[in-house]
């Protein structure tokens, strides 16, 4: 039997996660006397982690504040984490996927750069997740995405080698580290990275998905089903 998987990326990808995270990132400013930011603004780094998302407000002379322990940064985190799910929703035609994927035999797994324990959070409300097997965060490996340590530490822990691999995700950086972990690259149009990234078109990708079907039909194509 050889065994196949198709990995993802959790923001973006399989969630609609943007709202908590900005809800986390205003709640985390304005806990620290800074004035809340623009959704449409919040939205062009909402992948980009919680620094990132801060230093959109804060000055850059007080950007100690935004650091892991500092009290910007523990607010936002704390935050987000007691109500990751609030408004979080999976993308349409995700569950279905995900349902479909498992019953014809593929080992499944989530690769994110979000921290375990707000995956756990999240996950907890949405049964559908119990497919996955394997679930790594950004603290989980040594280094992240884009370096491919998180897919490599995940594919061993599957027991699945890369060529019979897919990794869909919607940042470049989930592309490059599909690349450097010698998987199938998946890039996914409904998500956020276009925001950051530009063009999906010269993300260099080997297939860009228009819909959660595509991932299906993608890895019966090129992966084949596991036999």
């Amino acid at each position: 039997m050889t065994k196949k998987a198709v990995l993802f990326d959790l923001d973006g990808t399989l969630f609609d996660t943007a709202p908590d995270i900005m809800a986390a990132c205003n709640h985390a400013l304005v806990s620290c006397g800074y004035a809340p930011l623009d959704e449409k603004l919040m939205r062009t780094k909402v992948t980009s982690g919680m620094r990132a998302m801060l230093r959109l407000r804060i000055p850059k002379d007080e950007w100690a504040v935004t650091e892991p322990g500092a009290k910007a940064y523990q607010e936002f985190s704390s935050c987000y984490t007691a109500h990751a799910s609030n408004l979080t929703k999976p993308f349409p035609g995700i569950p279905e996927l995900i349902g479909q994927l498992q019953s014809e035999g593929f080992s499944l797994a989530v690769i994110s750069n979000k921290y375990v324990r707000m995956i756990k959070a999240l996950f907890a409300a949405f049964p559908f997740t119990k497919a996955f097997s394997c679930v790594l965060g950004g603290d989980s490996t040594q280094r992240s995405k884009p370096d491919p340590q998180p897919l490599l530490t995940a594919l061993e822990a599957l027991g699945v080698r890369p060529e019979n691999a897919l990794y869909a995700g919607d940042f470049i950086d989930d592309v490059t580290a599909a690349r450097g972990a010698g998987c199938l690259s998946c890039a996914v149009q409904w998500g956020y990275g276009q925001n950051e990234c530009g063009d999906i078109s010269l993300w260099g990708a080997d297939l860009i998905a228009k819909a959660p079907g595509d991932i299906l039909s993608a890895a019966r194509e090129r992966l084949g089903s596991p036999q």
